[in-house]
């Protein structure tokens, strides 16, 4: 778990890491394995998001999909914005 040490608002994380690659995204899945996990729930939802998986360049952390992944994987938000700033740096 990365811990920067900032004081401020969850919004402000979000702010400044709003939007990785999907290599990033999956190396970080992947580095705490995770990336299975979603790909076998990505597998059973319709084609759109299946669709988005496969070929988007990036992930938002805001996005619809990240927010169902989270659900799936349990992450807290904080977690989940850890991941995000994780992936930043790959």
């Amino acid at each position: 778990e990365i811990s920067l040490g900032l004081v401020g608002s969850e919004m402000c994380i979000r702010d400044r890491v709003g939007r990785v690659s999907m290599r990033q995204a999956r190396l970080a899945l992947h580095a705490h394995d995770y990336l299975e996990a979603v790909e076998n729930a990505v597998s059973g939802m319709p084609k759109d998001a299946q669709i988005e998986w496969e070929y988007a360049g990036s992930v938002e952390r805001s996005g619809a999909l990240t927010q169902v992944m989270i659900g799936v994987l349990g992450l807290t938000e904080k977690q989940a914005d850890d991941l995000f700033i994780e992936a930043a740096g790959l």
